[in-house]
């Protein structure tokens, strides 16, 4: 995937017991941080191109699901449909759709 989101992989972080509860990064540098308890819990992104991707992520998923399924000869279903799906989610990614 093009873009100029954070390159992956992506991990989470534990961070411990106090107001930052995880962080998401990569090479050990935050993408997202994640608080929570003792405030009203929020997660603050640093990049807009990670905030897109992050938002995508259920229609990625969910795409991805669907082409596994349909790949597993189980299905009868619209393959066009679901590609379409897989396309709109990725231009989501992008910030293109």
């Amino acid at each position: 995937m093009e873009g100029k989101h954070t390159p992956g992989p992506w991990e989470i972080i534990p961070v411990g017991d106090g107001l930052v509860k995880m962080a998401i990064g990569h090479k050990g540098v935050s993408i997202l941080t994640v608080v929570g308890e003792d405030v009203t819990p929020f997660g603050a992104v640093f990049k807009e191109e990670d905030a897109r991707l992050i938002a995508a992520a259920p229609d990625l998923l969910g795409a991805c699901e669907k082409l596994v399924w349909a790949s597993s000869g189980n299905c009868d279903c619209d393959i066009a449909a679901i590609i379409e799906e897989g396309k709109a989610a990725i231009a989501k990614a992008k910030g293109e759709g």
